[in-house]
């Protein structure tokens, strides 16, 4: 029987064709002799014994290159359709061709290419990957969470970065101008200052009023009179004071910052009820805090006042001037992506949906616990329901749902992710838990007190709701401040091990924005 030219059988040996020699060959299925018909039917519809067919399997075998590997920026075993006339390739099926089969062989070399083309862009997708730096999603269960900016600025003082359009890395530029004496005395630096001492007091102020559920333009039901009464007085007057001062017009002079509403600020922080209240809050543990209410303000208010740079420096690390962006262009090579300002990303799916895809293979998640909300002081808590009022409780099952999500959107990756909890506030909790008027054990039955056991306790809880949530990626838990030297290091060290050679200052940082605990949370749909 006559077979194909050698010039066309030669041209395919190299690309992963095969060749069936003869239909009487010792290869293929006996046929049966007896009847002439077949063989006019072969000569008329031009059925040869040779026939080039695609076979999958045997390119899959000769394609050694890993997904992974760089060097390869083209896929070089790129299959093509058959040179020889299409409309001679029939299908054989039993040894035998058959007329209703005769597109078979070119589907398949349709297929092939299309194959081919979706190899070379999983590897140009990989060679991309390669590039891209470890990320870490920062996560916490409330809204406005100061642990985030301490975690921030953490990184702004402990990171070796060096690239000049990284926001965490310009926070640690020195401002134009400034030296080591005292600055510029313009009245645009005094300004600038009080402004910022402004915003930060409202800042704070602000965290405390959200978190407490405190309206300034409204009367509140009064349960527990000191404590409202001091709320009141540092959330209410002291932030339209500050509203009013931020939106006067400066004078010639400059702005000066009132005398009187600094002693006021002053003798609001040492106040007992007010400092528990911040201890719990954590609004005045950061160390903004400290730098603003006692060294900050009281000079600030001087009317002869002359800014230094380390006031230029400090007001520059400030959370209230922490850039708040969101990045509009979400590239797949993108170093850094900011998503820091949780009040501009909606908790819905569509923005989801958005940042799943840029997730890579290197991002873990970093979640904040504040412990200090896990113990109360409402008298009603006796006589209802510990599983309705307790935070710790509320935290866990959002914690088991934030599992299923991370899952979905980071359970492909293998071991090259990992879920870190911060254990913070531990002051805060100590405490919450002094002034307590119930002891920790009343929620949880299955505590036992002792010496630095409620710690592992919620780190135990914290591990069974992963567990409980089906999640497949490794978990740490850590107790510390967000924004220790040592904290910083052991969130860098974790994310790059066994991922990529490189710095701290290659963390690329995502806070979205999770909902209250009475509404949607961000793992559920």
């Amino acid at each position: 029987m006559s077979s194909f030219s050698s010039t066309n059988v030669a041209g395919k040996r190299k690309s992963a064709l095969w060749q069936i020699r003869s239909v009487a060959s010792r290869e293929s299925p006996k046929v049966s002799s007896s009847s002439s018909q077949q063989q006019k039917k072969k000569k008329k519809y031009g059925c040869s014994s040779c026939l080039g067919i695609f076979d999958p399997f045997k390119i899959l075998q000769q394609m050694t290159m890993a997904s992974g590997n760089t060097s390869c920026q083209q896929n070089k075993k790129r299959i093509s359709l058959p040179a020889n006339n299409k409309k001679r390739l029939v299908a054989i099926k039993g040894g035998l061709g058959l007329p209703g089969f005769n597109l078979t062989a070119h589907q398949e070399a349709r297929l092939a290419q299309k194959r081919s083309a979706a190899i070379d862009k999983q590897i140009e997708r990989d060679s991309h990957r390669q590039r891209r730096k470890a990320q870490v999603l920062v996560a916490s269960f409330k809204r406005k969470c100061e642990g985030t900016n301490l975690l921030l600025e953490g990184l702004s003082k402990h990171s070796s970065s060096d690239i000049t359009d990284d926001p965490i890395a310009m926070l640690q530029q020195r401002p134009p101008g400034a030296t080591d004496g005292n600055a510029s005395m313009t009245p645009d630096a005094v300004s600038k200052v009080r402004n910022a001492v402004l915003k930060e007091l409202k800042r704070m102020l602000g965290e405390i009023r959200w978190s407490c559920g405190i309206d300034v333009d409204s009367e509140i039901h009064v349960r527990d009179l000191d404590r409202i009464a001091v709320l009141q007085m540092g959330c209410r007057d002291i932030h339209r004071k500050i509203e009013a001062r931020l939106g006067e017009k400066p004078d010639n002079s400059g702005d000066r910052l009132d005398e009187e509403l600094a002693a006021e600020v002053k003798s609001l922080w040492e106040t007992p009820l007010w400092l528990a209240e911040c201890y719990s809050r954590t609004a005045s543990r950061s160390k903004a805090f400290d730098d603003i209410i006692l060294n900050l303000l009281p000079r600030a208010s001087e009317l002869n006042y002359v800014p230094t740079a380390s006031d230029l420096s400090l007001i520059t690390n400030l959370p209230s001037n922490f850039p708040h962006v969101i990045s509009n262009s979400y590239e797949i090579d993108s170093t850094l992506i900011n998503i820091i300002n949780q009040d501009n990303i909606p908790c819905c799916a569509p923005i989801r949906k958005r940042l799943s895809p840029y997730l890579s293979d290197v991002t873990s998640a970093l979640v904040l616990v504040n412990l200090a909300d896990y113990t109360h002081l409402s008298p009603e808590d006796s006589q209802s329901d510990p599983a309705t009022t307790n935070g710790l409780y509320y935290d866990l099952l959002h914690f088991e749902s934030y599992a299923r999500y991370l899952n979905r959107i980071l359970g492909g990756q293998g071991n090259n992710t990992k879920v870190l909890v911060l254990l913070w506030n531990r002051s805060g909790f100590i405490e919450r838990l002094k002034t307590g008027r119930y002891p920790f054990e009343k929620y949880f039955p299955d505590f036992q007190p002792g010496k630095d056991k409620h710690l592992r306790f919620i780190g135990e809880k914290f591990v069974a709701a992963w567990q409980k949530g089906g999640g497949r990626t490794k978990i740490e838990i850590r107790a510390g401040e967000p924004g220790d030297a040592e904290v910083v290091k052991w969130m860098g060290n974790t994310v790059k091990q066994t991922l990529l050679d490189q710095g701290l200052c290659e963390l690329g940082v995502f806070k979205p924005r999770m909902a209250e605990r009475s509404g949607n949370w961000y793992g559920r749909r």
